[in-house]
């Protein structure tokens, strides 16, 4: 549902149904997909909210580590905030996890 409402452009209403998500859930961490998306979200509502969504990116990859999407967003993020070397190790970090 979080991803339908992200597709639709409605970023508030996906960002609620992945905190709900991970509210019914308990842990980023445990949760990856609802913590990519919800990492995805707040990146494309408000760029200030980078260490926000860089911390959650992180929990998710503590638990699995081999985690594509997780990786590839966190690349994007730092390339956005022009840091192309740790940009480079995220992508590279993802294209090896598939």
């Amino acid at each position: 549902m979080g991803a339908t409402l992200r597709y639709a452009n409605d970023l508030a209403g996906a960002e609620a149904v992945y905190r709900e998500s991970l509210e019914l859930d308990s842990s980023v961490s445990g949760n990856a997909v609802a913590g990519v998306g919800l990492a995805a979200v707040i990146l494309e509502q408000s760029p200030t909210r980078e260490d926000q969504a860089k911390r959650i990116l992180e929990a998710v990859l503590r638990k699995q580590p081999d985690n594509t999407r997780a990786w590839a967003t966190l690349g994007g993020l730092h390339g956005r905030a022009g840091r192309k070397e740790d940009a480079q190790r995220c992508f590279a970090r993802a294209a090896n996890s598939q």
